[in-house]
């Protein structure tokens, strides 16, 4: 599949500017599978001309048979494909990527430390390692590992936000792009997979449901390669994305005591797939989201009717879904909001609002005595919304002790005013920004 380059200019400049660096640079960028690494070296390699060897397995023999081919020469051992690029690169620059290097990490790890305290400071040598174990490649860098102090640069590559994730589905309406971002999140080859001359339906039957559908088993997939108990981990997002996002909630929900329950939190917080958010503005226990809208969506929906699917009883499955998906993505919609504005208001504290009474605002930003006050509505605006907005800025001003408070709607598409309320679309604060 040949795709653009997308978005990860910042990525790219940094790598460019190993590059260009005059002394020997060890760089580790890591990050889930199909999040962009691959094709992010790639491009850096069309700009800095070098030799990329991939790792098809855990077999040192085959590593070195491929890296034998690329340099010409013959490698007996890793001690000898070392010492090659070392010695190559003492007097002119070497850019060497290896590609899932996790695989032959526990081998080679330990003899670049050995490598590179000894050669290092004689050598022009850019060495790159792509991971996509995100534990393995965390405890390589680790205090205790041995890449610690050697690696001069760590990239760890996270899915696009909303605004980097459009430019894939330029041609889409705002609404569409919206739904399609709640489904598939930010990894890139996700959104690649998006056929835009089909409708929503038809792509949600080809990528989750159809037989061999890419999708159908990627959770499950993905969790496999890094963690011993994958259905466990499952479970525990399925409680948050059924509404369970404080500690005692999801420990009700899944059937285990709070002190198990936090080891399986914090690592799917290692993982940066939840989150855990604290109220900035009242105490009340901190409560827990999925990051990636990927994973939000496959724990709503597919994990909890997977035995229908296994069934291929796909009609029903697909009217649930459809059925329920303007609810799921009206959520979706606010925590979007939330990261696109808090990107757009420097020197303001942003944040969702609530506090023990049941009271919500989806985005409140505070700088001194003054707050912009935020609904996110996927839905037809009334001049209910309006009404309700007014309550919660009157509500908000007076908990927070502000002295002035403006107040938005902001909807997918639509611009303009509503009872008094500005009416701000999300198309606007992407491509223009807030107004002053």
């Amino acid at each position: 599949m040949s795709i653009q380059f997308y978005d990860r200019e910042r990525e790219l400049e940094m790598l460019n500017g190993v590059a260009r660096s005059s002394r020997a640079e060890l760089v580790i960028v890591y990050g889930r599978r199909r999040i962009g690494k691959t094709w992010l070296v790639k491009r850096f390699l069309e700009l800095n001309p070098g030799v990329y060897l991939y790792v098809e397995g855990p077999s040192v023999k085959r590593f070195l048979s491929s890296a034998s081919k690329r340099f010409g020469v013959e490698f007996r051992g890793l001690d000898d494909f070392l010492k090659h690029i070392f010695e190559s690169s003492a007097r002119e620059r070497l850019v060497v990527v290896i590609d899932e290097y996790q695989r032959i990490s526990r081998e080679l790890s330990p003899k670049i430390q050995h490598y590179w305290d000894a050669y290092a400071s004689s050598s022009r040598l850019k060495l790159v390692l792509l991971g996509s174990t995100v534990g393995m490649v965390e405890r390589d860098v680790s205090y205790v590992g041995p890449l610690y102090g050697r690696a001069t640069r760590v990239l760890k590559l996270t899915g696009f936000g909303y605004s980097s994730a459009r430019l894939m589905l330029e041609g889409l309406s705002e609404r569409e792009a919206v739904k399609v971002y709640s489904i598939l999140g930010g990894t890139p080859y996700y959104l690649a997979l998006y056929d835009k001359a089909r409708d929503l339906r038809s792509n949600l039957y080809r990528l989750f449901l159809d037989l061999g559908a890419p999708l159908y088993d990627e959770v499950e997939r993905l969790l496999t390669t890094e963690l011993r108990e994958p259905l466990r981990y499952i479970e525990v997002m399925e409680a948050i994305s059924a509404g369970r996002r404080t500690l005692k909630e999801i420990s009700d929900y899944v059937k285990l005591e709070r002190t198990q329950l936090k080891k399986y939190m914090l690592t799917l917080e290692r993982l940066g797939l939840i989150s855990r958010e604290l109220n900035a503005f009242v105490k009340t226990p901190p409560r827990y989201r999925i990051n990636d809208f990927f994973f939000r969506f496959y724990t709503t929906f597919i994990t909890r009717l997977k035995d229908y699917i296994e069934l291929r009883q796909v009609d029903y499955v697909l009217e649930e879904i459809m059925g329920r998906l303007d609810s799921y993505v009206g959520l979706a919609f606010q925590d979007i909001c939330l990261m696109e504005l808090s990107k757009r208001l420097p020197g303001y504290m942003v944040a969702s609002y609530w506090d023990r009474e049941g009271n919500e605002v989806d985005v409140v930003a505070v700088k001194g005595r003054s707050a912009l006050i935020f609904e996110c509505k996927f839905g037809t605006l009334t001049r209910a919304d309006a009404k309700l907005l007014k309550g919660k800025l009157r509500l908000v001003a007076n908990k927070l002790r502000l002295s002035s408070a403006k107040p938005y709607l902001v909807t997918p598409d639509v611009d303009g005013e509503l009872d008094g309320v500005e009416v701000l679309s999300l198309r606007r604060v992407v491509e223009e920004g807030l107004p002053p």
